[in-house]
């Protein structure tokens, strides 16, 4: 079964949603330069700048978004997905090639699915939740930490764990919002 689409439906293909898409896109040639890095310096550097690249245009998606008036529900709902596919395909190759746990990732991942589901629930129920600021800063602290992984940097351990640290409290910050009263 098909949905009808609506004159709305094209307010989706903004110049914001166009760097979205972009941005994921892009994921599958990060994903090849980070696992041929792993012998190759030079593919870890093309690596860096991509992963680098990818994350800037998600500022520069969000503000354009806002300058322009071109914020739309379908940007709301993709951006933070290119976040992820960026985030965790970084993250699950460092537990591939033993870098950082597993485990670490799991309740990254886990609170990610809560978020969602918060927010989903929220707007059932009339109520948007934005992302809050410790929110922004996991990501940016994640962000960070994958270009030190990168780069086999010095410190990359001590900011990735600072930014599941932040990842696990703007969790709970998400959770804290709402009342399960409402339910």
């Amino acid at each position: 079964m098909f949905l009808p689409i609506s004159a709305s439906d094209f307010d989706a293909v903004t110049i914001p949603n166009r760097i979205t898409l972009a941005r994921i896109a892009s994921t599958p040639f990060f994903i090849y330069f980070l696992l041929s890095g792993q012998s190759l310096f030079s593919h870890r550097l093309i690596a860096a700048g991509i992963f680098l690249g990818i994350s800037l245009t998600d500022a520069l998606d969000g503000y354009l978004a806002r300058k322009l008036d071109q914020s739309s529900s379908f940007g709301a709902l993709i951006d933070p997905l290119a976040d992820k596919l960026l985030v965790y395909s970084a993250f699950l190759i460092f537990v591939e090639t033993g870098k950082i746990w597993a485990i670490f990732v799991l309740l990254m991942i886990f609170r990610d699915f809560l978020v969602m589901g918060i927010r989903v629930w929220a707007a059932k129920n009339g109520r948007i939740i934005a992302a809050s600021t410790t929110g922004k800063w996991k990501t940016a602290s994640q962000m960070t930490a994958i270009i030190f992984m990168i780069l086999g940097l010095p410190f990359s351990n001590t900011l990735f764990a600072i930014s599941l640290l932040l990842c696990l409290y703007s969790g709970w910050e998400y959770y804290d919002q709402i009342d399960i009263g409402d339910a």
